[in-house]
């Protein structure tokens, strides 16, 4: 005995040392051999080892613990459950009959370690049969409607995935339907390793159908003896005896937080105070002060740029009832903050003076949760705005009637919003700019314009828009896309009753963000932003559409190269005789009729809040899009910081022409620093 123990402690130390020793290497990589089925980047997320970060990451955080990433090194045990987690990963995607083995390799001087997997992955198993047990008891339009949607079809390969999302769409279903208490089991997967082959079991137990009971509504705050319970029961859309819905009461709670009349609402079931196959429905709502004063300072990026200013607006909720809401407001903005000088500030209205652009806003609006006794959105304002741009000053006076429509849960698009407009704008064209343009198409130098007076325009439009939102993340997709669609049609309605109008045209954009799951961490993403626009008058000439329903481009939220609206192709001013050119305004079409512009993007965190970016857009406009080239689309790159706050993210992007269909000049005959274009924005740019 006195023997063995030195022995068996000299055994232990060995042990302890060589399981030490590769603690004291940096893992500079993990690599995946084999895999045919399955990307590297796919793996390297399903594993527990990670990279050790790159030298920059490791400068900062040498810096401080709290930013950049700490040096990775190399742990042998982590090996045993990677190979674990690779083969668990395997089956989940049905290849059952995965091998997987690893190695590692040591770089004694460098003090680094490579860890090496090899993958056998074998064939993938598909879905020979689906069972689903346990609907029995429920009425048979429901079984056989459920049977009907079922996605694992006999023939697809398996995965785990589409197992559970099957499973929680039947579950939804049943949630919807009344069977409040659905359970479902484990699901049960029989592999027939000689065949290839997958059986699939489901065990659902529904339960009782359950019937909303009673409705029991509890307010609290300042203001809710000023909140009738009615309002409650109507907005809810809930009625006593009808089958329980967890849709329903959700879409419920959403509609009592829209109309801004409460600080917190929960809707839920009372499952103690069932009674049979009936469920007491509790309204917990915390009422607001009805009666709102707010300040605001502003910054946003309307226009594509920068914008400051301080806005004021009173809200009366509840007005005349029934979560009524009256707003009355005003803003003031200054354009592109960093170019401007402000000891001119007070002649940013005047047209000669264009060193400050900006617009001023005053409106009116009545919202209310309900048209006609059914839950659609409905928002009457009216408004009056100054804006003033580069190349005109605008006085526009309208009144806007929308209707925001909720869509059944199963449609592809997903929201539905329409409206109808009409506005009076005129609009007054800088001199200077108009000077500029009649040197460039007429070869006419002039020191004034004699006659100088605005263009008017009366609009009718009616609009609407559509989309469909399907990203993991509001604030940072890293996968999934979103789609959206604006159609508007102009002036037939006046032309109809019979009061004449300028021109009839339509307009239509469409935008398209894709975000593919090329990154295995969610803390990058790629993306890519596709939009097209045409605006067309189908009775009278293009050049009587209104400026504010043209194109423009260029800007921190388009081609990123250019200012905000610089891509815009010249007016036409060749209806325009030697003799009228002392005395135009009118008929100066500013902006085009078809825009086409795209982004491709990557974004990384770098550490903490803090991220970057790596950005290619492009993009024009034409007059019609019988004009578009090839040679005359704006291409521009760039790289962009971002700061990623609790409501969203602020970003500096640096933008450079990388092709100016202008002047025929790309990338490298820029000067990095002289021709360098600033963008800060709220928000992504996609």
């Amino acid at each position: 005995m006195s023997r063995l123990f030195p022995a068996v402690i000299i055994i232990f130390i060995s042990f302890l040392s060589l399981n030490a020793q590769p603690s004291e290497y940096e893992l500079e990589e993990i690599e995946f051999e084999g895999n045919q089925s399955i990307s590297s980047s796919e793996l390297s997320g399903a594993i527990s080892s990670v990279e050790s970060p790159n030298w920059f990451f490791k400068f900062l955080n040498s810096i401080s613990e709290s930013i950049g990433k700490a040096t990775v090194y190399f742990d042998s045990l982590k090996i045993k459950s990677d190979l674990e987690s690779l083969v668990d990963y395997y089956r989940d995607q049905g290849f059952f009959k995965a091998q997987v083995s690893g190695s590692y390799s040591l770089n004694d001087e460098e003090k680094e370690a490579v860890i090496s997997y090899y993958i056998n992955e074998g064939l993938r198993f598909v879905v020979t049969e689906v069972n689903i047990d346990g609907l029995d008891e429920i009425p048979v339009e429901f079984s056989t409607k459920l049977l009907a949607n079922n996605s694992i079809d006999s023939g697809k390969f398996y995965t785990k995935a589409l197992i559970d999302e099957n499973i929680g769409e039947m579950t939804s279903y049943l949630l919807n339907h009344g069977y409040m208490l659905v359970e479902r089991e484990r699901p049960e997967i029989i592999v027939d390793t000689v065949q290839n082959l997958v059986n699939v079991n489901l065990d659902f137990n529904p339960g009782l159908r359950y019937r909303i009971g009673e409705i029991r509504i509890e307010k609290t705050g300042e203001s809710k003896d000023n909140i009738r319970d009615t309002i409650l029961r109507q907005l809810i859309g809930v009625k006593p005896g009808q089958y329980y819905s967890a849709e329903d009461l959700s879409r419920g709670q959403i509609r009592l937080y829209r109309t801004n009349l409460f600080s917190s609402v929960l809707v839920n079931t009372v499952i103690a105070d069932t009674q049979g196959n009936t469920v007491p429905l509790n309204i917990k709502a915390d009422v607001t002060n009805l009666n709102e004063l707010v300040p605001e300072v502003i910054m946003n990026n309307q226009e594509s740029s920068l914008n400051f200013g301080l806005a004021a607006s009173y809200t009366r909720k509840n007005f005349l009832g029934d979560a009524r809401n009256f707003s009355l407001g005003s803003n003031f903005t200054v354009n592109d903050i960093f170019n401007i000088d402000y000891s001119k500030l007070g002649r940013m209205f005047e047209v000669k003076d264009t060193s400050i652009l900006g617009y001023f806003d005053a409106r009116l609006t009545v919202e209310q949760p309900y048209f006609l006794g059914k839950p659609i959105r409905t928002r009457l304002e009216s408004y009056y705005t100054i804006t003033k741009q580069k190349e005109y000053k605008a006085n526009i006076l309208g009144g806007r009637l929308s209707w925001d429509f909720e869509l059944p849960r199963r449609v592809y698009f997903r929201s539905l919003l329409v409206y109808y407009s009409i506005e009076r704008s005129e609009y007054q064209i800088v001199e200077d700019y108009l000077r500029a343009l009649i040197k460039r198409q007429r070869n006419i130098s002039l020191d004034t314009i004699n006659i100088f007076q605005p263009s008017a325009f009366t609009t009718s439009i009616l609009g609407v828009e559509t989309g469909n939102t399907k990203t993991d993340d509001l604030l940072f997709p890293t996968q999934g896309y979103t789609l959206s669609l604006n159609f508007e049609e102009a002036n037939s309605v006046p032309y109809l009753l019979g009061f004449g109008s300028r021109a009839q045209f339509f307009r239509a954009v469409t935008g398209l963000t894709y975000y593919p799951k090329l990154y295995a961490s969610d803390e990058s993403a790629f993306g890519l932003k596709f939009k097209m626009g045409y605006v067309k008058a189908f009775h009278g000439p293009d050049k009587e559409i209104p400026l504010n329903r043209r194109f423009t481009a260029g800007g921190s939220n388009s081609v990123r190269g250019w200012p905000a609206r610089e891509l815009s192709p010249d007016p036409d001013l060749s209806f325009l005789t030697t003799e009228d050119v002392l005395q135009i305004a009118q008929n100066v079409a500013i902006g085009g009729t078809f825009l086409l512009e795209g982004s491709v993007e990557t974004r990384n965190r770098l550490f903490g809040p803090i991220g970057g970016a790596l950005f290619a857009d492009y993009g024009n406009v034409w007059n019609g899009y019988n004009n578009f080239r090839f040679n005359k689309v704006a291409v521009a790159v760039g790289f962009g910081l971002r700061f990623y706050s609790s409501f969203a993210p602020i970003r500096i992007d640096f933008g450079y022409k990388a092709y100016d269909p202008e002047t025929r000049q790309t990338l490298l005959d820029q000067k990095f620093f002289k021709d360098i274009q600033l963008h800060i924005g709220i928000g992504e740019a996609f």
